[in-house]
């Protein structure tokens, strides 16, 4: 009505409504894709391994080769020099914070999300190098 140019008589309780949109940011849907893939993620691979698990305490056979399979000197030379257990714990914190920043502080998750892909990066590669001598 105001804005045709009328001038509306108004009570007291209609001249202090106010109504207010909330808009999220355009960057926000990129950290709860995000959260919303590793949290997900992270249950498929539990259930996966579960699973797996079963399936190996089923046989014997199995059971031995994955006990081989652990105790192989070059997989455990390859960890060790992608980072090792050190990386992994780093990795698993990084994880964390950054799923923790994204529910606060955009530029923290952007600057943890960062972080955490530089190591992934510097695993792998580290990892490539040393599996292919």
């Amino acid at each position: 009505a105001v804005r045709a140019g009328e001038n509306p008589e108004l009570t007291t309780r209609q001249k202090h409504t106010r109504e207010c949109f909330v808009v999220p940011r355009e960057d926000a849907d990129l950290a709860d894709r995000f959260s919303r893939i590793v949290f997900f993620g992270g249950m498929i691979y539990v259930i996966s391994r579960i699973g797996y698990n079963k399936k190996i305490l089923r046989s014997r056979l199995l059971l031995k080769e994955q006990m081989l399979e652990e105790t192989d000197e070059r997989n455990r030379y390859l960890h060790d020099k992608s980072g090792g257990l050190v990386l992994d714990i780093l990795l698993a914190c990084l994880l964390f914070i950054t799923l923790t920043a994204s529910l606060f502080d955009m530029t923290a998750f952007y600057v943890s999300f960062a972080i955490l892909a530089v190591a992934l990066i510097l695993k792998a590669g580290a990892y490539l190098c040393y599996s292919r001598f």
